[in-house]
This record gives C-alpha cells, sequence and structure tokens, in this order.
C-alpha cells in the first residue's frame, strides 16, 4: 500500500514538473504576443494576463495549461490528505474549473472598482472641456490625474488614437475590453454627441449625475440583502465544516463516506444541493438596477 501511494505521488509529482515547465515557457510566449497584440510598450503584469487568458482566451493553449495545472495540484493534496485517489480525482476535476472562477473574480473587482473611478473620471473630462480643452486633451488629464485601472484603459485609448485609429473605433474597443455598462452608456453618448454635435461637458454631467443615483440605490440593495448573503454562505459553508471536524473527531466513522460507493454517491449528492442552494440563493439576492 505504501509503495502504491508512493508510486502515485512520484508520478504526480513528475506531471507537474512537467507542467511547470510548459506553462512558464507558454506564460512568457503568451505575454510577448499579448504585449504586441495590444501595441503597447508597457510590461503586462501577471494578474493581467491570467485574467486575459482565463477570462477573453479561454481555449487557448495556455488557459488549458493553467486549468490542468490546477487539477494535478488539486489532485495530489488531496491524495495526501484522504489517502484515496478517487477522491482527489474528483477534487482534480473541480479543479479543471477553479482557474477560470478565480479570474472571474478578479476580473469582476477590477471592472467594480473600473466604475467607482469612472464617475469622478467623466467628471473630470467635462471640466476639461468646460476649460476649452479638446476631447484628446481632456482624456490626457484624466490619465494623468487618476489611477488605474481607468488610467490604464484610457492610456491605451489614447495610445491608439496616436496610431491612427479613430477616436470612436477605439472607445469601442475600450468597451470591448470592459465589460461595463456604465461605460457603454457614457461612450455611446460621447460618440453621438461628438458626431451629431452637442455640449458634451452637458450631456456627461448628465450622466454622472444618473450613476451617482444609480450608485446610492445600490448600496441601500446591498444593505438589505447583507443578511441573505450571509446566510447562503454560513449554510454552504457549514456541512463542509462539519465534515472535516467529524473527520478529526472520529475517522472511523466518517471512513465510509469516502471508501464506499455509498459514500460517494452521498457526497455528490451534498455537492450537488449545495451548488443548487447557492444558485437559488445568488438569484433571490441578486437585483439589477
Amino acid at each position: 500500500m505504501f509503495i502504491y501511494k508512493l508510486l502515485i505521488l512520484v508520478g504526480i509529482f513528475g506531471i507537474v514538473l512537467i507542467l511547470s515547465s510548459l506553462l512558464i515557457k507558454r506564460i512568457s510566449e503568451y505575454r510577448e504576443n499579448l504585449v504586441q497584440k495590444i501595441r503597447e510598450e508597457r510590461m503586462v503584469s501577471k494578474r493581467e494576463l491570467f485574467i486575459q487568458t482565463l477570462v477573453f482566451s479561454p481555449r487557448t493553449e495556455l488557459a488549458r495549461l493553467i486549468k490542468l495545472s490546477s487539477a494535478v495540484i488539486i489532485t495530489a493534496f488531496v491524495f495526501l490528505f484522504t489517502g484515496r485517489f478517487f477522491i482527489g480525482l474528483i477534487f482534480g476535476i473541480l479543479g479543471l474549473f477553479l482557474p477560470k472562477v478565480v479570474a472571474k473574480i478578479l476580473y469582476n473587482k477590477k471592472i467594480d472598482k473600473f466604475n467607482k473611478q469612472l464617475i469622478e473620471g467623466l467628471s473630470s473630462i467635462a471640466n476639461s472641456l468646460r476649460a476649452g480643452s479638446s476631447f484628446q486633451q481632456a482624456l490626457e488629464v484624466l490619465i494623468r490625474e487618476s489611477s488605474p485601472p481607468i488610467s490604464e484603459e484610457f492610456a491605451q485609448v489614447t495610445h491608439e488614437v496616436r496610431l491612427g485609429v479613430p477616436v470612436a473605433e477605439a472607445l469601442d474597443n475600450l468597451t470591448k475590453r470592459v465589460d461595463s455598462k456604465e461605460l457603454h452608456i457614457s461612450v455611446t453618448a460621447i460618440n453621438i454627441a461628438r458626431e451629431a454635435g452637442g455640449k458634451l461637458a452637458e450631456i456627461l454631467n448628465n450622466i454622472t449625475s444618473t450613476m451617482r443615483e444609480r450608485n446610492k440605490l445600490q448600496g441601500k440593495i446591498k444593505a438589505l440583502t447583507a443578511q441573505g448573503r450571509m446566510s447562503g454562505i454560513i449554510v454552504g459553508s457549514l456541512p463542509i465544516l462539519l465534515a472535516f471536524v467529524l473527520y478529526f473527531m472520529d475517522p472511523e466513522m466518517m471512513r465510509p463516506m469516502f471508501t464506499t460507493p455509498i459514500g460517494y454517491i452521498l457526497i455528490g449528492l451534498v455537492v450537488l444541493m449545495l451548488a443548487i442552494g447557492a444558485f437559488l440563493i445568488k438569484k433571490i439576492i441578486t437585483i439589477d438596477i
């Protein structure tokens, strides 16, 4: 039995080493391609590379390699903890989806921060236009006075404009990179005002006022649904925590859960019911305005 486990560990360790070397090589190649693609001289951070790969290019070789590495590592850790390769394999299959979930969480945090900065950014553009600056000069002021991620995204817009891309197209490219309703509305209003004429500064002020009221309403909704979110977290994590506690208190009692077909079926049912409950709670507390 010991030799069996040792051989499996050596095999997993070898696979991890091979995947790690391939992953490092592909990351360096993909980073160079990404920098060349977005036509910027700045280096692409590891976090941005991770998000770009798994959110926008999930079918690339690098994305598959990251998912496979996650699955192998999780399988190894679970196997070391439980001593059951089948259980480790189940968690390893779930580990295939873990990198994309993490990347999506990081991307959503970036979008939330971008939306919070967008209100002040549009106000800055409106103030610059009132002072007599052109739209591109207003963007330069915004880039200098703001912090990432909004400064980085609008810096990309001005960079594309310098390379000969029309302003409307550069702004449309921005909406493709940043999935934000507020940004889509703002870009549409800016493009219409630039083509049809109108007081762009006044339009931007009206948009920012609407965004502030929307943010206030979202804050109230978030406060009212906080109890539902906390209930979902507690109810969802309680069975897992209880299983770990019982396993450490009385391993023999919990062993059939991880060694018998009925135990595997029960684990599958628990995971399925937790997933359904989390989905229903999320639908109840998510209110789109």
